[in-house]
């Protein structure tokens, strides 16, 4: 009778453990994502150095693209929207086009596209706010409605004419 009182304190024990394991990884994970969970409602970098870093390999993309004539830091109501024009004199007529990046890539993954669209129109390709890129958010983006607020912000301060092409590619479609 020993011997039975034994094979049945086996499993017991070993699933008190198997509970106590499972208690003690949950705490675990529990404090990781406590440690790490960002409240934050607006896009940011969460530490100077990461900054630093993603500047510097964000500029050696823009290298690679046709040199901007201009660069611009534009005010909305979410916060300030980098924009970059690509034009010449012969496509400063022309209707533009406008770029909207896919989701954490920013200006620079246009390169490809970038070169033969500047050849014919003018091209303006921005970072999106709360995303990848040199944009700064300031304020919570709520909806789409926020989404198209800010993007019709930024094409107002440019003064464009009410016809322009949108270029989206993922999100920015």
């Amino acid at each position: 009778m020993h011997k039975d009182k034994t094979r049945r304190s086996r499993p017991v024990l070993a699933l008190r453990i198997r509970l106590a394991l499972g208690v003690v990884l949950g705490l675990g994970v529990g404090v990781l994502v406590y440690k790490t969970y960002d409240p934050s409602l607006v896009g940011h970098f969460r530490t100077e150095k990461g900054r630093r870093a993603y500047a510097a390999s964000y500029a050696a993309a823009m290298e690679q693209l046709p040199t901007p004539t201009r660069s611009m830091d534009l005010q909305t109501d979410f916060g300030t929207v980098r924009v970059y024009e690509f034009a010449s004199a012969r496509t400063r007529r022309s209707v533009p086009v406008v770029l909207l990046s896919g989701r954490t890539s920013g200006a620079p993954m246009w390169e490809a596209n970038l070169w033969g669209l500047a050849e014919e129109r003018t091209v303006y390709a921005l970072d999106a706010l709360g995303d990848a890129g040199m944009s700064v958010q300031t304020r919570k983006i709520e909806d789409s409605a926020d989404q198209a607020a800010w993007l019709e912000q930024v094409l107002a301060q440019l003064g464009w004419p009410k016809k322009v092409y949108l270029v989206g590619h993922s999100f920015g479609g």
